[in-house]
């Protein structure tokens, strides 16, 4: 993309803003929402909140209502990415200069921001009277490179989180785990925090599948946006997989410990703790926070099936080694399991696609969409547009569905060109399953969505 086309694009990007209303309350409403008085180190604490994608639905809401209005959050959130896109991540900060336009009552501090591949300059405009800082305008305007102090690298700052080692779960199945956890969690600042849960399979606490690491990617993510996160190792990962072995057992009470795990951490808001479903495991979260007795606050899905998940399984199994005759006898197995009693079910020899008849009984037990209704709890549905595993029609749209738009608890969102674990790898198998062998990670635009949402849940509950 050349200079002139660039220059263009930003200036697209010019945002006329209404902060506060003119009125003898400014003051107090100023106080109250902690908005700031604007000055060159307010404006460069504003450019890195946002450059960093934290405090997005906060830094949203200085905005007049009308704006807002003509430029939703999801809007306000994309000119990030496409700014990124166009001129590459931020560096650091150049000169600084401002002037004041004394008969209009105006300042515009202008801050050159240095980035990966285009600098640009940033026009802040505000009102400039006692009392009344509204803000008119943000402008980003292509500028020529300004030479920088490599010192100050963003790259090798210090992390913004912390990682430690932590154990938790029963004397039976120990559980060890990695709680990542920004630096300004303290117990007067408690930070809300997420419990990552694991898709199908034995998988470890990162959710390593072939070259990538979506969950060790996510939370970095929220760390980044001041979310604290527990990823660990699954049940099935340390201890083995068994046909015996509960839908219960293998995911729900492990998650449930972790849950309770975070809310006895005096650096974690207790009251926002969520529960971060991939796959089955999201289809599992709503069952995760019903047993949780309230540590879940919110839930959220990331390619997660609306389908039974026997008739997903069932589905998807046409593309592996099984026969014609054993799907079939599969077929008819899960059949019966809806007129079979507790113990009928308990007492089953039979194996299904390598779980037991109770497994699938357990599982068909509870009505998602039921569920989902009766705990009304803030509930975030994502996947990636291009997800080869669970296609849009048996994902978001299905529970979209099923449940209706009107049910305001539950946000959608599809994420374009991005696979089941939120990436843009492509790489399939002869069958079209996804094999992760490309070096990707985590597209920043997906995690910074997801990590936003928890924290639009934060504001509005203040």
């Amino acid at each position: 993309m050349n200079r002139r086309k660039i220059a263009w694009a930003l200036t697209m990007m010019l945002l006329a803003v209404c902060v506060l209303p003119v009125s003898a309350l400014a003051k107090s409403k100023q106080m109250e929402d902690d908005v700031p008085v604007w000055t060159e180190e307010t404006v460069k604490q504003y450019v890195t909140d946002y450059i960093g994608g934290r405090e997005m639905s906060r830094l949203w809401g200085y905005y007049d209502l009308q704006i807002r209005r003509y430029m939703p959050l999801e809007t306000y959130e994309c000119f990030l990415t496409n700014l990124e896109w166009m001129t590459g991540k931020f560096i650091q900060f150049g000169s600084y200069r401002s002037f004041e336009e004394d008969e209009l009552q105006l300042k515009t501090h202008v801050l050159h921001l240095c980035m990966e591949k285009q600098d640009l300059e940033l026009y802040f405009t505000h009102k400039n009277k006692e009392d009344d800082w509204e803000v008119m305008a943000v402008q980003f305007v292509p500028a020529e490179k300004e030479n920088y102090d490599p010192s100050v690298l963003v790259g090798e700052e210090e992390p913004n989180y912390t990682e430690t080692e932590v154990s938790f779960g029963t004397e039976t199945f120990p559980l060890k785990g990695t709680l990542t956890m920004p630096v300004e969690a303290s117990q007067t600042n408690p930070v809300p925090a997420c419990v990552l849960v694991h898709d199908s399979g034995a998988m470890d606490r990162d959710e390593t599948l072939g070259s990538t690491h979506f969950f060790a990617d996510l939370a970095q993510a929220f760390a980044d946006l001041g979310i604290a996160t527990l990823r660990y190792d699954k049940r099935t990962y340390l201890y083995g997989e068994s046909a015996s072995m509960t839908v219960e057992e293998e995911v729900i009470d492990d998650a449930v410990l972790a849950g309770k795990y975070l809310s006895d951490n005096l650096l974690v808001d207790s009251s926002m703790i969520v529960v971060v479903g991939h796959g089955f495991g999201g289809t599992l979260a709503h069952r995760i926070a019903k047993a949780s007795d309230g540590v879940f606050s919110a839930v959220i899905m990331v390619g997660s099936t609306a389908l039974s998940y026997e008739d997903y399984l069932l589905g998807h199994s046409n593309l592996s080694s099984h026969t014609a005759d054993e799907l079939k006898a599969y077929q008819d197995t899960l059949d019966k399991l809806s007129k079979m009693k507790e113990q009928t079910a308990l007492e089953n020899t039979e194996t299904v696609l390598g779980h037991s008849v109770y497994y699938f009984w357990e599982l068909q037990k509870t009505n998602n969409y039921e569920l989902i209704r009766k705990l009304r709890l803030p509930t975030y549905i994502v996947q990636g547009k291009k997800d080869p595993l669970v296609p849009e029609n048996e994902g978001w749209r299905q529970y979209n569905n099923k449940i209706g738009e009107g049910v305001k608890y539950v946000t959608y969102r599809s994420f374009p060109g991005l696979n089941h674990v939120l990436m843009s790898d492509s790489s399939t198998d002869a069958y079209g399953l996804p094999q992760y062998t490309e070096n990707a990670t985590l597209d920043i635009s997906a995690g910074r969505s997801i990590g936003q949402w928890i924290l639009s849940l934060k504001s509005t509950a203040e």
